[in-house]
């Protein structure tokens, strides 16, 4: 069993700038072997990102972003013996609710009174053979249009990535990965980038547009007649529904 962090930059360093990613802390290591834990702030503020980052091994994260204002971000990491708060702000939007669960609040004051709303959340795993999954249509906090947008990443190894709720961006590093893309959000285009590897894409949903790298190596794409394919020649098998 693991003990994992789940990260989040509500606070931002005095004077970052703009739209830029800055890393505002670090967890020591668990073990050898497995990634340090950083917490980074890459939206413009006033606005935030959740962040999970994992380990070098197979990791399994899911996160949800529930329904309406007071609906919860919740990540749940099943197979970790113990997960961690970085970072915290006035109220402690976030919360470890058991071993294996945080969930956290779409919007909180800092120390000097902004309201601070959620505007993405991230998994992004390192080696091994990791599943992440995403689910939940959660809109911005006060926005009946505007969603959270679920970044999810798999740098290396033979991952699963699945996007079953509203809008995603997929990054998927080398290997021979499966990448799933669900219904999205209406007027915005989800994002699949492959990577390296014989990749297996499913971008099929007729709800859904997508727009889809293949990247190299041996890939098989099943999509919709309205979803965009930017690199068609490394898409060496295409089904369109």
């Amino acid at each position: 069993m693991k003990s994992r962090s789940i990260l989040r930059s509500f606070g931002v360093l005095s004077g970052a700038v703009i739209g830029t990613a800055a890393v505002l802390a670090a967890a020591t290591p668990a073990s050898a072997g497995r990634t340090y834990s950083t917490l980074t702030y890459v939206s413009d503020y006033p606005d935030v990102t959740v962040t999970y980052f994992g380990t070098e091994g197979a990791d399994d994260v899911s996160v949800d972003i529930g329904a309406g204002d007071q609906g919860r971000i919740t990540f749940q990491v099943p197979d970790a013996s113990s997960v961690t708060i970085v970072d915290d702000v006035a109220g402690a939007p976030c919360r470890v609710d058991d071993a294996t669960t945080i969930s956290c609040t779409k919007a909180a004051y800092d120390a000097e009174g902004s309201l601070r709303k959620v505007m993405n959340v991230s998994a992004i795993t390192w080696g091994g053979t990791d599943k992440i999954t995403a689910t939940g249509f959660g809109k911005v906090y006060g926005s009946t249009y505007t969603p959270i947008v679920a970044h999810l990443g798999g740098w290396e190894g033979n991952d699963t990535i699945t996007a079953l709720g509203g809008a995603a961006f997929i990054t998927a590093g080398d290997g021979n990965d499966r990448i799933a893309s669900g219904v999205g959000t209406a007027n915005f285009r989800n994002s699949i980038d492959a990577g390296a590897g014989d990749d297996q894409i499913d971008a099929s949903t007729p709800q859904s547009v997508d727009g889809i790298y293949c990247r190299s190596g041996v890939d098989t794409l099943r999509r919709n007649a309205a979803d965009v394919v930017y690199d068609q020649a490394n898409c060496e098998s295409v089904v369109v529904s």
